[in-house]
């Protein structure tokens, strides 16, 4: 057997099962960072529809405000009350004023939800781009101590060291 040629398969081995384990830092760190930018998309939608049921809330408060107020000038128009003047208008005044702050409210849960959620995407998405960017280096120094000690088992077996 030539005398180089053992060297050469323990350093090429080696240099072998570097390169597959850098591959395999960069394909996971590729798939963890698919994940996250899913996750990511999925809170933005999670934001929108934050938005979209708080619209639904507020149309169904207006309903059911607006149901109200005929039932109470009903009501009123029943006992023989005129509704165009004292009690029955300060109702429902009182009832627009407390269904407004009610709209506000759930408005504002909502916007606040919704921001909250839109920050953790970005917050994700920059996780996502760091944790790419980390295989990347992992596997550059995993290759590159693969090189060296592939040198050094070749080199130090020839007795070239």
């Amino acid at each position: 057997m030539p005398p180089l040629l053992l060297p050469l398969i323990f350093g090429g081995t080696q240099v072998l099962g570097s390169g597959v384990q850098a591959y395999g830092q960069w394909e996971a760190s590729r798939q963890n960072a698919k994940a996250m930018d899913a996750n990511a998309s999925m809170m933005q939608i999670q934001a929108a529809d934050a938005m979209q049921r708080a619209a639904v809330d507020v149309a169904d408060l207006r309903k059911q405000t607006d149901e109200l107020q005929s039932a109470q000038t009903a009501s009123y128009a029943a006992q023989g009350v005129d509704v165009s003047k004292g009690a029955p208008v300060a109702l429902a005044e009182d009832t627009d004023a407390r269904a407004n702050e009610d709209a506000r409210r759930i408005w504002r849960n909502a916007t606040y939800q919704a921001w909250g959620l839109q920050m953790d995407a970005s917050k994700t998405r920059e996780e996502a781009a760091r944790t790419k960017k980390g295989g990347r280096y992992a596997a550059m120094s995993t290759l590159f101590g693969g090189a060296v000690g592939g040198a050094k088992s070749f080199f130090g077996s020839a007795g070239m060291a």
